[in-house]
């Protein structure tokens, strides 16, 4: 209202009342003689009159008048001397009270000619909002067709709202500020105290939020959501004797537009890096990369081609309640949530380890000293995942970790072997129904030695030792060669072997009764229950046993 008040047509005007509410917007205006045009008019719209029809009663224009401020219409005109002679005193006062513009129109001013005018100063207006929001737009396009940064952004919105601006993201750290937030970024406390503010701030609707910052200034925040997800946020440092409608929000929406796409460029750049990098580990692991191929790519991922190392490949353990097969999209969104924690959990560590997905392992590559700097401690590695371990159930309580650990690499070529050694120790871990566990490889070179020995003198061991009794074909039987096996790699403990199978201790205790009587052997006496083990060992790698 108070650009309409300047044209020239309107210079032999009078405000009236409302004063007070003269920065109401103005979007349109009309000419009505109507006592009911209360019922049809819009919002923000500026209404012409003679009141006519209150010629005979002006304290009825009052209602009217409260009728329009209901409807958020911008003013009242009205053109005295004709119908009304003055306007009543009770609707200046009305006006005032309100906060509603009242306009007193002379009488040889014709109201169409009015019309005309104001129409067209909102026509232009809207024509340069429409402008500057291209011309806005258009600089903040050429900025992200550029790859500019974020301080980039920053300062060009600084430029357009002359206000100094921050850009956080959604860590709520700085990704970006202009020239002239620098210096105080640098050396005040402002990062901590304007993420401290926005981490309080309610946002409502997507919209902008403010605060006082400080006793000079007031911090007005513009959220970045991308797909229904906070991304960032565009802060801009106001002065504190301005209020946030002070400030044009259309180029901080123009900027938030251009963040929101800068960040989807990023997150596509990142998720085409992780597929290169992620193919190169399987390719490279699985043996289908040449050695000369996989020197060339592994410094690019901080493996050091010269150093000794441990394979450790991990995953979480079986549910009962939830099995999920690789392609599950479910089990990729987890396996995603698992390797960004280990890659935190990680980051920093002394030795340096590298983590990646390969199939549906977690793998880690634990870079060790040099081979003659120190003696190697197998147990030293064998602590730290168990540490890994530990730290991960305070992300994942509901899921427990097992690692399988392979023997030390120190020729390059020899990774593919380190991983298939770490797979194979994992896997015999779950065969012998552990979790929460870390298997080495080391155990795995039993079944190593056992293939050594003649395979008619293992099946008459085997024989003598099991067949000779028991029949695995029987479910019964089967069921108690599984009961067996776990008591006896829990070290004959009822309760672990209990917990690990779900069962009642009575019900274990009474099927390793009858397994002694039937096998006519006892597990307290150390020669039998290493001679079961062995035979249980021949029946699962020999045999394909369960």
């Amino acid at each position: 209202m108070y650009s309409v008040m300047q044209l020239p047509i309107l210079s032999s005007t009078r405000l009236a009342g409302g004063s007070l509410g003269m920065d109401r917007e103005l979007a349109s205006a009309n000419i009505t003689d109507s006592p009911d045009i209360a019922n049809w008019v819009r919002p923000n719209q500026l209404l012409l009159t003679t009141a006519y029809h209150f010629k005979d009663n002006p304290e009825g224009l009052i209602p009217l008048l409260y009728q329009l401020n209901d409807h958020h219409c911008a003013g009242l005109a009205i053109k005295t001397k004709r119908y009304v002679e003055t306007l009543p005193p009770g609707l200046i006062e009305a006006a005032d009270t309100l906060r509603f513009p009242l306009i007193e129109l002379p009488n040889n001013m014709l109201l169409g000619d009015v019309l005309n005018q104001i129409l067209e100063h909102v026509l232009n207006d809207r024509q340069f909002e429409l402008q500057r929001t291209f011309d806005v737009h258009r600089r903040f396009s050429d900025l992200f067709l550029r790859g500019a940064s974020m301080s980039d952004i920053s300062q060009t919105l600084a430029s357009l709202v002359k206000r100094p601006v921050l850009i956080l993201n959604a860590q709520r750290r700085s990704a970006g500020c202009s020239d002239s937030l620098r210096r105080r970024m640098e050396t005040t406390e402002l990062a901590g105290q304007v993420r401290s503010l926005v981490d309080s701030l309610p946002f409502a609707d997507s919209g902008p939020a403010s605060a006082p910052l400080n006793d000079e200034e007031t911090l007005i925040v513009y959220p970045v959501d991308v797909a229904g997800l906070r991304k960032g946020y565009i802060c801009v440092l106001n002065p504190a004797s301005w209020v946030a409608k002070d400030l044009n929000m259309m180029p901080l929406e123009q900027a938030s537009y251009i963040v929101a796409c800068e960040h989807m460029r990023q997150e596509a750049l990142k998720e085409g890096e992780k597929r290169l990098r992620r193919q190169f580990f399987a390719d490279w692991l699985d043996g289908r990369l040449s050695q000369a191929e996989a020197l060339r790519r592994c410094e690019a991922y901080g493996i050091v081609s010269e150093c000794p190392y441990l394979l450790a490949v991990g995953t979480s353990d079986p549910s009962r309640e939830v099995k999920l097969s690789a392609s599950d999209s479910e089990l990729t969104q987890q396996s995603e949530l698992w390797l960004d924690q280990f890659a935190k959990l990680t980051e920093g560590l002394a030795p340096p380890i590298v983590a990646e997905w390969n199939s549906k392992y977690i793998v880690l590559l634990i870079q060790l000293p040099a081979a003659e700097a120190l003696p190697f401690d197998e147990s030293e590695y064998v602590n730290l995942l168990r540490t890994l371990q530990q730290q991960l159930k305070d992300y994942f309580p509901e899921q427990r970790f097992s690692f399988g650990l392979s023997n030390r690499v120190l020729q390059f070529s020899k990774f593919p072997n380190a991983y298939q050694e770490a797979r194979q120790a994992l896997e015999s871990g779950y065969s012998f129904h552990k979790s929460n566990f870390v298997q080495t490889y080391r155990t795995q070179q039993v079944a190593e030695l056992l293939g050594s020995i003649p395979e008619k003198k293992l099946m008459d061991f085997y024989h003598s030792s099991l067949l000779a009794y028991i029949q695995p074909d029987l479910p019964e039987h089967l069921e108690l060669l599984k009961t067996l096996d776990v008591y006896l790699n829990c070290e004959c403990s009822i309760a672990e072997t209990a917990k690990l199978m779900y069962l009642h201790r009575n019900t274990v205790q009474n099927r390793i009764h009858r397994c002694e009587s039937l096998l006519q052997f006892s597990t307290r006496d150390p020669i039998d229950a290493l001679r079961m083990r062995i035979a249980l060992l021949i029946y699962r790698d020999k045999l394909g046993g369960t």
